[in-house]
């Protein structure tokens, strides 16, 4: 059973991964959750992400507005997302 799980843990990081890198231009459909970790990850990398997806994409509560603007250039999610205010006032998502 941990082995399931770590794979998983594996398998949902990619995913973010992937949603958040803008060369990819790939569009996903099912839900995502963005961690700080996953935007902690992105900004070491000095690029910012464009998320496009059909679902629903939830950022986490310990992701900050600040991280939010320094990290995600736009947001393009055909259904919900789900987010901190500050998070969604900061990609204008309200």
């Amino acid at each position: 059973m941990e082995q399931l799980i770590i794979g998983l843990d594996n398998l949902l990081e990619e995913i973010n991964e992937d949603i958040l890198d803008k060369s990819s231009g790939a569009k996903y459909f099912g839900t995502a959750t963005i961690t700080r970790r996953d935007l902690e990850k992105l900004k070491a990398t000095n690029k910012k992400a464009n998320i496009k997806m059909s679902g629903i994409l939830t950022f986490s509560e310990d992701v900050t507005p600040e991280l939010a603007r320094e990290t995600i250039e736009s947001v393009k999610v055909r259904g919900t997302i789900k987010a901190p205010y500050g998070v969604k006032e900061v990609l204008n998502i309200l």
